[in-house]
Protein backbone atom coordinates (compact mmCIF):
# COMPACT_ATOMS: atom_id res chain seq x y z
CA UNK A 1 0.00 0.00 0.00
CA UNK A 2 1.55 3.67 -0.95
CA UNK A 3 0.94 6.89 0.17
CA UNK A 4 -1.20 9.62 -1.67
CA UNK A 5 -2.93 12.70 -1.34
CA UNK A 6 -5.64 13.95 -3.29
CA UNK A 7 -6.50 17.19 -4.02
CA UNK A 8 -10.35 18.21 -4.93
CA UNK A 9 -10.77 22.08 -6.64
CA UNK A 10 -13.96 22.55 -5.38
CA UNK A 11 -16.80 25.79 -6.03
CA UNK A 12 -17.71 28.01 -3.03
CA UNK A 13 -21.44 26.76 -2.66
CA UNK A 14 -20.39 23.31 -2.98
CA UNK A 15 -18.09 24.14 0.22
CA UNK A 16 -21.12 25.50 1.45
CA UNK A 17 -23.09 22.41 1.30
CA UNK A 18 -20.24 20.14 2.46
CA UNK A 19 -20.45 22.27 5.63
CA UNK A 20 -23.88 21.70 6.57
CA UNK A 21 -23.81 18.13 5.73
CA UNK A 22 -23.48 15.54 8.61
CA UNK A 23 -22.76 12.86 6.41
CA UNK A 24 -19.92 13.62 3.92
CA UNK A 25 -19.04 10.45 3.95
CA UNK A 26 -22.03 9.93 1.40
CA UNK A 27 -20.87 12.31 -1.12
CA UNK A 28 -19.50 11.53 -3.99
CA UNK A 29 -16.38 14.02 -4.44
CA UNK A 30 -15.28 12.80 -7.74
CA UNK A 31 -18.22 13.58 -8.83
CA UNK A 32 -18.65 16.78 -8.10
CA UNK A 33 -15.46 18.38 -7.59
CA UNK A 34 -14.19 21.11 -10.75
CA UNK A 35 -11.08 18.97 -11.20
CA UNK A 36 -9.25 16.27 -8.72
CA UNK A 37 -5.61 14.86 -8.95
CA UNK A 38 -3.85 12.39 -7.17
CA UNK A 39 -0.24 12.41 -5.59
CA UNK A 40 0.95 9.08 -5.43
CA UNK A 41 3.65 8.33 -3.45
CA UNK A 42 5.07 11.79 -4.15
CA UNK A 43 3.73 14.73 -2.24
CA UNK A 44 5.97 14.77 0.77
CA UNK A 45 8.50 15.02 -2.04
CA UNK A 46 6.93 18.08 -3.25
CA UNK A 47 6.72 19.49 -0.22
CA UNK A 48 10.10 18.94 0.44
CA UNK A 49 11.80 19.86 -2.54
CA UNK A 50 9.33 23.05 -2.74
CA UNK A 51 10.28 24.16 1.12
CA UNK A 52 14.26 23.64 0.02
CA UNK A 53 15.87 26.93 0.85
CA UNK A 54 13.00 29.03 1.73
CA UNK A 55 12.24 31.77 4.24
CA UNK A 56 10.71 30.63 7.06
CA UNK A 57 7.41 32.54 6.35
CA UNK A 58 7.74 31.35 2.58
CA UNK A 59 7.50 27.52 3.94
CA UNK A 60 4.93 28.23 6.46
CA UNK A 61 2.57 29.24 3.64
CA UNK A 62 4.06 25.93 1.48
CA UNK A 63 2.88 23.68 4.39
CA UNK A 64 -0.57 24.26 3.97
CA UNK A 65 -0.87 22.45 0.48
CA UNK A 66 -0.76 19.31 2.00
CA UNK A 67 -1.09 20.29 5.79
CA UNK A 68 -4.15 22.21 6.00
CA UNK A 69 -4.72 23.79 9.21
CA UNK A 70 -8.85 24.23 8.88
CA UNK A 71 -11.02 21.38 8.47
CA UNK A 72 -14.58 20.70 7.74
CA UNK A 73 -16.25 18.20 10.28
CA UNK A 74 -16.77 18.83 14.46
CA UNK A 75 -13.84 17.72 16.42
CA UNK A 76 -11.76 18.61 19.34
CA UNK A 77 -8.45 17.85 18.46
CA UNK A 78 -6.49 18.94 21.55
CA UNK A 79 -8.55 16.89 23.94
CA UNK A 80 -8.62 14.06 22.61
CA UNK A 81 -6.61 11.23 22.57
CA UNK A 82 -4.95 9.19 19.80
CA UNK A 83 -7.63 6.41 19.22
CA UNK A 84 -10.37 9.25 19.12
CA UNK A 85 -8.47 11.17 16.70
CA UNK A 86 -7.81 8.51 14.34
CA UNK A 87 -11.50 7.52 15.00
CA UNK A 88 -12.49 11.14 13.40
CA UNK A 89 -10.20 10.69 10.70
CA UNK A 90 -11.37 7.91 9.13
CA UNK A 91 -15.32 8.44 9.82
CA UNK A 92 -14.92 9.92 6.29
CA UNK A 93 -16.45 13.26 7.66
CA UNK A 94 -13.03 15.04 8.26
CA UNK A 95 -11.86 17.10 5.40
CA UNK A 96 -9.10 19.64 5.76
CA UNK A 97 -9.35 22.31 3.23
CA UNK A 98 -7.77 25.92 2.08
CA UNK A 99 -9.77 28.61 1.82
CA UNK A 100 -10.43 31.05 -1.24
CA UNK A 101 -7.26 33.21 0.73
CA UNK A 102 -5.11 30.64 1.18
CA UNK A 103 -5.30 29.17 -1.99
CA UNK A 104 -4.41 32.86 -3.61
CA UNK A 105 -1.34 32.80 -0.99
CA UNK A 106 -0.20 29.58 -2.20
CA UNK A 107 -0.73 30.37 -6.02
CA UNK A 108 1.33 33.74 -5.67
CA UNK A 109 4.31 31.16 -4.57
CA UNK A 110 3.56 28.46 -6.68
CA UNK A 111 3.69 31.05 -9.86
CA UNK A 112 6.99 32.05 -9.13
CA UNK A 113 8.81 28.28 -8.97
CA UNK A 114 9.72 26.96 -12.25
CA UNK A 115 10.49 23.60 -13.52
CA UNK A 116 14.32 24.48 -13.42
CA UNK A 117 14.03 24.85 -9.97
CA UNK A 118 12.76 21.73 -9.06
CA UNK A 119 15.32 20.16 -11.09
CA UNK A 120 18.11 22.05 -9.62
CA UNK A 121 16.24 21.44 -6.26
CA UNK A 122 15.82 17.66 -6.37
CA UNK A 123 18.78 14.92 -5.09
CA UNK A 124 17.38 11.49 -4.72
CA UNK A 125 20.14 10.63 -2.00
CA UNK A 126 18.78 13.68 0.02
CA UNK A 127 15.29 13.02 -0.12
CA UNK A 128 15.85 9.09 1.10
CA UNK A 129 18.40 10.24 3.61
CA UNK A 130 15.74 12.51 5.07
CA UNK A 131 13.28 9.62 5.06
CA UNK A 132 10.95 11.24 2.97
CA UNK A 133 8.31 8.81 1.83
CA UNK A 134 8.48 6.50 -0.76
CA UNK A 135 12.30 6.45 0.80
CA UNK A 136 12.94 4.98 -2.25
CA UNK A 137 13.64 7.95 -4.52
CA UNK A 138 15.88 7.65 -7.66
CA UNK A 139 18.40 9.70 -9.89
CA UNK A 140 17.31 7.30 -13.35
CA UNK A 141 14.70 8.87 -14.81
CA UNK A 142 12.98 5.63 -16.72
CA UNK A 143 9.80 6.72 -18.16
CA UNK A 144 6.89 5.51 -16.95
CA UNK A 145 8.37 4.58 -13.61
CA UNK A 146 7.73 6.74 -10.42
CA UNK A 147 9.76 7.73 -7.70
CA UNK A 148 12.26 9.93 -9.87
CA UNK A 149 12.35 13.68 -11.12
CA UNK A 150 10.16 12.95 -13.97
CA UNK A 151 7.66 11.78 -11.60
CA UNK A 152 8.32 14.68 -9.18
CA UNK A 153 8.06 17.04 -11.66
CA UNK A 154 5.02 15.59 -13.54
CA UNK A 155 3.05 16.25 -10.10
CA UNK A 156 4.66 19.85 -9.67
CA UNK A 157 3.04 20.69 -12.80
CA UNK A 158 -0.17 19.15 -11.97
CA UNK A 159 -0.05 20.83 -8.49
CA UNK A 160 0.63 24.75 -9.99
CA UNK A 161 -2.22 23.77 -12.40
CA UNK A 162 -4.90 22.70 -10.11
CA UNK A 163 -4.04 25.63 -7.39
CA UNK A 164 -3.88 28.43 -10.22
CA UNK A 165 -7.05 27.12 -11.67
CA UNK A 166 -8.47 26.99 -7.78
CA UNK A 167 -7.44 30.27 -8.08
CA UNK A 168 -8.65 31.75 -11.33
CA UNK A 169 -12.15 30.44 -10.01
CA UNK A 170 -12.02 31.57 -6.72
CA UNK A 171 -12.71 28.35 -5.35
CA UNK A 172 -12.06 25.82 -1.96
CA UNK A 173 -9.11 23.32 -2.00
CA UNK A 174 -10.22 19.84 -0.49
CA UNK A 175 -7.04 17.50 0.71
CA UNK A 176 -7.63 13.74 1.20
CA UNK A 177 -4.54 12.24 2.21
CA UNK A 178 -4.75 8.00 3.24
Amino acid sequence: MSQSTTIFNISKEFFEELKKNENRKEIKLYNRAKSSYTFQNSFMAIEYVLKKNKSDETKEVLNKIFNPKEFLGDFDFENADFEEMMGFMESGNYFPYLNIEEVSEINKILSKISELEIKEKYNATELNENDIYSNDWTNENIEGESNNLNHLIGDFLELKKIIMQSNKEKNYLLICSG
